[in-house]
């Protein structure tokens, strides 16, 4: 594992991640068996200060790999998007604590910047957060049907929107939750290169392999504003030390 990698996991320990934000959520608003496994795992971390080592799905394996691809294309086809790649074009890997009470903390792939940047040797301080347009997440297409639905020529592109917009709320919620000066984020669904499909022999950039969408934090407000208090409610019942499986019964404050 890379020292940047490395140091990645280890700010990560125990804290709320955006890419975990869906792990948080029900459609009742009760705390159901997955939200309580997911704290009994932050939990474990505080506990003992390492990572719970990482278990790679095919499809996150895909994103992980593909990411930096993600970003070319839209460098290649997005070339007026000023983007600096929040893990290469960074000295150290991004990872954004906004509020020093909740252990609480972000990742984006990548930002949209105001002005032209030096990529060589980029520190992430207040001076790059003050410039920071928009938010960037990259989103592997995986699977037969979400493939030929969100590439399909008949399927109109803002059903496309709302698919991908459903898919990936909550972390886009989180990730401008953590970034309260900026306005929209951008999600892009990209179409990787498979290893066991001989017949795709396109350029990781070609225009075909990805459709890029803009979201607006007025759009997202009632779930920004969900997230939060829902992150909150379960980090101050983790540092109260209360029954873990009694969430639903035992109130505290915030």
């Amino acid at each position: 594992m890379e020292t940047k990698e490395r140091e990645w996991f280890l700010h990560k320990v125990g804290k709320f991640s955006a890419s975990n934000a869906d792990k948080l959520m029900s459609a009742s608003g009760k705390w159901i068996e997955g939200n309580i496994d997911y704290l009994y795992e932050l939990q474990y971390q505080r506990l003992t200060g390492e990572p719970t080592p990482p278990v790679y799905a095919r499809p996150m394996q895909l994103g992980i790999e593909n990411e930096p691809y993600g970003i070319e294309w839209i460098r290649s086809n997005k070339p007026e998007l000023n983007i600096l790649h929040c893990e290469s074009d960074f000295t150290e890997k991004v990872f954004e604590e906004p509020y020093p009470d909740l252990m609480f903390g972000v990742s984006p792939d990548a930002f949209v910047m105001n002005g032209v940047w030096d990529v060589e040797n980029v520190t992430y301080d207040n001076y790059i957060k003050r410039n920071i347009a928009s938010l960037v997440e990259v989103k592997c297409v995986v699977g037969r049907k979400n493939t030929v639905r969100y590439f399909s020529p008949t399927l109109d592109l803002m059903t496309k929107r709302d698919m991908a917009k459903k898919e990936h709320i909550w972390q886009m919620a989180a990730q401008l939750l953590a970034y309260p000066n900026v306005e929209t984020i951008f999600l892009l669904k990209y179409l990787p290169q498979i290893d066991d499909n001989p017949w795709d022999l396109r350029s990781v950039t070609d225009p075909t392999r990805g459709l890029l969408f803009e979201f607006s934090r007025d759009e997202l407000i009632v779930e920004i504003r969900t997230i939060e208090q829902r992150i909150r409610y379960a980090d101050a019942y983790l540092k109260s030390g209360k029954d873990l499986e009694m969430i639903n019964v035992l109130k505290i404050e915030i």
